[in-house]
């Protein structure tokens, strides 16, 4: 139930709610469980939860799960802690190829973009919201993309395309609507 909260639906907050309920109850969290929870806690929830129940999992012995571990890492970098993603990617035993993806998918990409103070012009903001549409993370494509001043038809082409390929279309829709709306002609 909370994978499909969490992933199908992007329910985050009943996916929380649901977790901490069943935690109420005296249900205890397990390796297929606080996946779904830090998915949660990294687009809604936010990182006092997060935090919270990263401590957790050390008193549950799941802090060598690659699985835990993975979610963790994009739950702090969705949290805009990058320094806590890496330490505990640097605390991993054994790294899997997922778990070094999840630690170049672009993030130190648009890191690298805010501490040099690099102009997130429609070039810089147009990839690295075609990046994290990739990625399927559209909540960092739509920070970045409502983070630019200025839109062109090839930045909101962009945010879009990710959304529809993440079969978003009624966010689609109402992007294309805001497109019109703001004065680029649609291509």
């Amino acid at each position: 139930m909370l994978r499909g909260l969490a992933t199908t639906w992007k329910k985050y907050d009943f996916c929380a709610e649901l977790y901490y309920k069943l935690k109420s109850l005296g249900l205890k969290a397990n390796n297929f469980t606080y996946p779904f929870l830090f998915i949660a806690c990294g687009n809604v929830w936010g990182l006092l939860h997060g935090k919270i129940d990263h401590r957790l999992v050390f008193k549950a012995g799941l802090d060598g799960d690659e699985y835990v571990n993975r979610s963790l890492i994009t739950m702090y970098e969705r949290c805009g802690e990058m320094g806590f993603a890496r330490m505990v990617f640097d605390e991993m035993g054994e790294r899997e190829l997922v778990s070094w993806n999840s630690m170049i998918s672009g993030r130190w990409v648009e890191g690298f973009v805010l501490e040099k103070k690099v102009e997130v012009n429609s070039y810089v903001g147009s990839a690295l919201i075609d990046m994290y549409g990739k990625c399927r993370d559209l909540i960092s494509a739509r920070r970045v993309f409502d983070s630019m001043p200025n839109k062109d038809v090839v930045t909101w082409n962009a945010i879009i395309t990710g959304c529809s390929h993440d079969g978003a279309s009624n966010e689609v829709i109402v992007l294309f609507n805001g497109m019109r709306e703001t004065g680029p002609n649609p291509d």
